[in-house]
């Protein structure tokens, strides 16, 4: 969306109407009572302290709200639907998401034993 590319091209240099869009959409899906769940890390943190050792900004943030996700199933005993936004290489990403099912948890900085249905 805030690259403006495929069907968000028309808003490129809208910024104030773009963020107003997210606002709006993450005000309805709150409302309608799903629940989100948003992670980041700071790339110049990650590169600083990892150096080559880094891993994809991307990855790590994925990994990280996977973990939460996660714990909030396991504390409510409920299942989950997952929706990640798009990335450059949605091959890897899916293989990423593969690998946590396949090995059963996270390895991240807080390990998570995933359900074997994610």
């Amino acid at each position: 969306m805030f690259q403006y590319k495929d069907d968000w091209k028309c808003m490129k240099g809208m910024h104030r109407q773009s963020a107003g869009i997210y606002r709006a959409s993450m005000r309805i899906l709150v409302d309608s009572g799903a629940r989100l769940v948003i992670r980041g890390v700071h790339v110049g943190q990650l590169q600083e302290r990892y150096r080559e050792h880094a891993h994809n900004p991307h990855q790590v943030s994925l990994q990280h709200c996977l973990e939460r996700v996660n714990m909030i199933a396991e504390q409510e005993r409920d299942d989950v639907s997952i929706m990640a936004d798009k990335v450059a290489d949605q091959a890897a990403q899916e293989g990423q998401i593969a690998r946590y099912q396949l090995i059963g948890n996270t390895e991240g900085y807080f390990p998570s034993d995933l359900a074997p249905e994610f």
